[in-house]
């Protein structure tokens, strides 16, 4: 994580793949390294389509200090549009923002404005289906993990906000 890049992605520390879940598999990132990390996803295909994606570039953040996290995440079109704002707003000091409007933005100030614009981006793209959930972990696609109704309701209700957000 770069404030200060372009998309916010500084140095590359590992590559990966993504499963047919859309989570990142086989993504080994160094113990060294610590995080947050930006994971950029780029050259997918759009699995409703079987064409390429109307967003080309897919963004997530990982904020685990774990390198090797237990728990998916995954770079939908939502979670692109979450760090985008959040870059935007990051330094304000008006409202929700806890930045210091001193024209740099902290890695600090970015990750209370990503709480915020995750917020801001659940309410405004979330068609009242996604009031409990978390944009970069839960998942947009119907597992075979989900066991019980719930967990299939809010795949089905994350997988609608981001096919009604990318139309």
């Amino acid at each position: 994580l770069d404030p200060a890049a372009d998309g916010l992605a500084g140095a590359s520390v590992a590559e990966g793949v993504t499963g047919l879940d859309g989570s990142m598999r086989a993504l080994a990132i160094p113990v060294s390294e610590g995080g947050p990390f930006v994971i950029v996803s780029e050259g997918g295909i759009d699995i409703s389509t079987s064409r390429a994606p109307v967003v080309p570039v897919l963004r997530t953040l990982l904020v685990r200090e774990d390198p090797a996290p237990s728990q998916p995440v995954y770079a939908t079109p939502l979670t692109t549009l979450v760090l985008e704002l959040a870059s935007l707003v990051a330094d304000l000091e008006v409202g929700l923002y806890r930045g210091n409007g001193d024209g740099a933005v902290t890695r600090e100030e970015l990750l209370d404005a990503v709480e915020v614009a995750e917020a801001m981006v659940r309410e405004a793209f979330g068609l009242g289906l996604l009031d409990d959930a978390n944009l970069f972990t839960s998942p947009p696609l119907l597992l075979r993990s989900a066991e019980t109704q719930a967990e299939q309701d809010g795949a089905l209700a994350h997988r609608v906000a981001v096919e009604a957000f990318t139309a």
